[in-house]
């Protein structure tokens, strides 16, 4: 997990907010549930349709009443997938993660059962970029790619020009 700012308020806690932990890196894995096509994830888009199991191990760094609490042990967040990045899928955690003080004393919070919904692009308050011709949520060389492929290709009848290539000597 490259990056993640989560925040919220509750009527006792007040504002919260939760990062990464920095300087440790949250790591993940995806497992396909079957492996059709070897060296090749089995997931959309790069084949028609699969299944995997997803999880991040996440360290948080919480920050509670303008006081910073770190877990010393990441949380595991778990999904079943379809896609890639993940679409529609919650990631969620029955774990108990203790909070430290910055100093490594206990604090009084742990995190319990937790859920996330990523974001995705394409979803309705992320969408595709303009150019994104590709659908990877970049607008890059691939994108450039598909569109010099595909220069001056026209399917227009009306643009049909006979014995000539489109008006060009």
């Amino acid at each position: 997990m490259a990056a993640l700012d989560l925040s919220g308020s509750g009527p006792t806690l007040g504002p919260v907010n939760m990062r990464l932990r920095p300087g440790i890196r949250s790591l993940g894995q995806i497992e396909e549930t079957a492996n059709n096509i070897p060296g090749i994830l089995d997931l959309p888009p790069f084949v028609a349709t699969c299944w995997a199991h997803s999880f991040f191990n996440v360290f948080f760094e919480v920050e509670i009443g303008g006081q910073v609490h770190y877990s010393i042990e990441p949380l595991s967040w778990s999904a079943f997938i379809n896609h890639k990045p993940p679409r529609g899928a919650i990631y969620e955690s029955i774990e108990v993660v203790p909070l430290v003080h910055a100093d490594g004393s206990p604090s009084p919070y742990t995190i319990v059962d937790s859920r996330y919904a990523p974001h995705y692009c394409g979803d309705s308050t992320h969408p595709i970029p303009v150019g994104d011709l590709n659908k990877d949520c970049l607008v890059d060389f691939r994108d450039f790619a598909i569109f010099a492929d595909h220069w001056l290709e026209c399917a227009s009848p009306s643009y049909a020009v006979s014995g000539q290539d489109r008006g060009f000597e």
